[in-house]
């Protein structure tokens, strides 16, 4: 089989399973350390991309209420002068009132 330079499936899958079987024996090496940490960076992956959705949804929601809010709040503020207004004393020589 070697000699034609071919090589049927089974060695091919030889080859790959001496590869995990590698990396089998270096992570009993070094322990279940290393297999803990890759489950911990995954999960800390998880919550960071959990919080980065979490945000974009919390912005989109804030700017759609801004949207509804503005001319609400705009309305607001304009009864609000024209009452100060009118609770204001006409300004003249009599009154204390600057404006003049």
């Amino acid at each position: 089989i070697w000699l034609t330079g071919t090589c049927d499936a089974s060695q091919e899958k030889d080859g790959a399973s001496e590869k995990e079987r590698e990396r089998d024996r270096r992570d009993r090496e070094r322990g279940r350390e290393g297999r803990e940490e890759r489950e911990r960076e995954r999960e800390r992956e998880e919550r960071e991309r959990e919080r980065r959705e979490r945000g974009e949804r919390e912005r989109e929601r804030g700017e759609r209420e801004k949207r509804v809010r503005e001319p609400e709040r705009e309305k607001a503020t304009s009864k609000v002068r024209t009452r100060w207004r009118s609770m204001r004393p006409a300004a003249g020589p009599d009154t204390h009132c600057p404006i003049a």
